[in-house]
């Protein structure tokens, strides 16, 4: 798990967790019984993006038709991550936002690059 975007000194800041899972369709796990993800103060464009990822995933994670290869899971991981970084920023003050990685590939490589 990796915190990114905005972070607010208030002890009322909003946890957000992204990640996919195979089941909901959601991207976006507020951790407050007040909120859902769907009311997350996020522009459109940016709420459209996160659907399409989660979209993605969904649609293709057990259609045996499907190739998912290590290399398109780390890919799909890497767009998440990338992804992360606008939602946060977009959230703004008041929020955290915590991205968890599907891959370990991804989680070494970003952990290496902050030292």
């Amino acid at each position: 798990m990796l915190h990114v975007g905005a972070r607010s000194r208030r002890s009322d800041v909003v946890r957000v967790r992204m990640f996919v899972d195979d089941m909901t369709g959601i991207g976006l796990w507020p951790q407050s019984t007040d909120l859902d993800d769907v009311d997350l103060p996020l522009p459109d464009d940016v709420r459209g993006r996160v659907q399409e990822w989660v979209d993605e995933y969904a649609e293709h994670i057990g259609d045996p038709c499907c190739e998912w290869t290590p290399e398109y899971i780390y890919d799909h991981d890497k767009r998440g991550y990338a992804l992360s970084h606008e939602v946060g920023e977009a959230l703004g003050e008041g929020f955290k936002l915590e991205y968890r990685f599907a891959t370990n590939r991804l989680r070494s490589e970003v952990r290496s690059n902050q030292h």
